[in-house]
């Protein structure tokens, strides 16, 4: 361990090489007045860049993919135990494309045995304890391009509305297109078709309101 001695003669010693002539008086003003008061700067520094893991960090993981229904296949990547598993989509998507086997990221789906795994995992947290990592893949279909836009331009059908008439035994649906208009002699008898029903004033008065809406 440097002694309080040797660390204040160690800094007398930095401070003649930097600065070997001595300021006059002591007093020192201007700092442009000391010539070479810095350290010279060092044309080729060495450099050193310390990795996260120096024990790890050539640590790889051999993973297999096998696809469980067409298109077939079977491919064996060396990886980073910290990719997730939307970079090992993209990846396995570049490999699959020297077979010719064209599918779009979306569509891959990887399987650790039955179990679906979510993008923002990563392949440390899924191998086990050996270096090697057995996947499923599944490519799901996806819809024709001429098909997506059939279905976009397709108009949509708007509901139905229905309409109620009012016999002698109660309410009958009646669709749209046999709906007409009723005079205000018929409005008059369904009135007294209510009134012989109903005894209630109120909840008469509130039927009959709702049958003129539908008009």
């Amino acid at each position: 361990m440097t002694t309080e001695v040797e660390f204040a003669e160690k800094y007398q010693d930095l401070i003649r090489f930097v600065c070997p002539e001595a300021v006059s008086g002591g007093n020192l003003r201007d700092l442009k007045t000391a010539p070479g008061f810095a350290f010279s700067k060092l044309e080729d520094p060495p450099i050193y860049n310390r990795s996260k893991d120096d024990n790890n960090s050539d640590e790889t993981i051999l993973v297999t993919f096998r696809s469980l229904r067409p298109p077939r296949f079977s491919k064996k990547i060396e990886m980073d135990p910290n990719s997730l598993i939307h970079k090992v989509k993209r990846v396995l998507q570049k490999e699959l494309e020297k077979d010719h086997i064209n599918v779009q990221v979306e569509q891959i789906v990887l399987m650790l045995k039955t179990k679906t795994i979510h993008d923002g995992t990563t392949l440390e947290s899924l191998k086990s304890k050996n270096s090697e990592l057995t996947l499923n893949v599944l490519i799901s279909k996806v819809k024709d391009h001429d098909e997506v836009s059939e279905l976009k331009s397709e108009p949509k059908s708007e509901p139905k509305s229905e309409s109620r008439s009012v016999t002698g035994s109660g309410t009958k649906l009646e669709s749209p297109q046999t709906l007409q208009k009723l005079s205000n002699d018929a409005w008059g008898k369904i009135y007294a078709i209510l009134k012989d029903e109903i005894e209630d004033q109120k909840t008469r008065n509130e039927y009959y309101r709702k049958l003129r809406e539908v008009e």
